[in-house]
Order: C-alpha cells, then structure tokens, then sequence
C-alpha cells in the first residue's frame, strides 16, 4: 500500500491530524518489512501471536510481565490492608501503571507488525479500512 493510498483512507474514516501523522509514520515503519515475510490471512483474520514475523518468546516475555504486574497489584492491596503509607502505596500504583503502559506498547508494537501489516499486504481496501479503524479508536480511548 503507498502512502497516497493510506492518506484516502484516512480521509475516510475520521481522524485527528495527530493520530493522522502517527499512523502515516507506522506506515513508512511498516514499509520496511518484505511483503514475502508477512503471513497471508483472510480478510479480518489476524494470527496473533503465531506469527511468523514475530517471535514466540514475546508472547511468552508480555504474559511473564503481566503477572509480575498481577502480583504487584496484589502486593499493593497487601499494604492497603497493612493499613502501609499511603505515599508507599500511591508509588507502587505508579509502578503498576508504568508496567501496564510497557506491556501495552508491546502489545501494540506487536499489533503492528503483525496484524496491520498483513492487513497492508493484503491489498484489501476494506480490510486497511478496518485495521486503521481499530487504531484510530483505540487511541482516542487512550485520550480520554
């Protein structure tokens, strides 16, 4: 898909001009990968973590730092009911929500060189439709 192709879309489905510029620079990211190293799906199927651009150890390495992240959620209501320093137990809330903010970048990170490539490769308007559809939403979920 060429830029000119994404920049229709996007004037298709409405979108904020940051949220424009940051979809335009993960397509020139995205550009960089071979086409012949992206699985091929159907329509709306993504492979999620099986892909073969991506490696199995990341799943793996995302699901280990989300349940450091459940045993620090459950270490926090620990101190709330050891009656702990609320600024102690207000720092490790912070610490919690700078983990869950890496492992969604992950995540998303992942999403983009997975699902939203394939989607590209496809040569599928619709489906490209749908994919940057999926990203302008969630980051406008992120804004509120």
């Amino acid at each position: 898909m060429r830029l000119h192709q994404a920049l229709q879309i996007l004037k298709v489905v409405d979108v904020k001009p940051a949220i424009r510029t940051w979809v335009l620079q993960l397509l020139r990211l995205l550009s960089y990968i071979p086409r012949r190293s992206i699985a091929r799906y159907p329509a709306g199927y993504c492979s999620r973590w099986s892909a073969k651009n991506v490696s199995a150890t990341d799943g793996s390495r995302i699901v280990n730092r989300l349940r450091r992240i459940e045993g620090q959620v459950r270490g926090v209501a620990q101190m709330i009911e050891d009656d702990r320093y609320c600024i102690d137990v207000l720092n490790q809330v912070q610490a919690i929500k700078a983990a869950l903010g890496r492992a969604e970048s992950e995540i998303l990170k992942r999403h983009a060189a997975c699902c939203v490539a394939e989607a590209i490769a496809s040569g599928d308007p619709d489906e490209q439709k749908q994919k940057f559809g999926e990203l302008v939403d969630l980051f406008e979920k992120a804004k509120r």
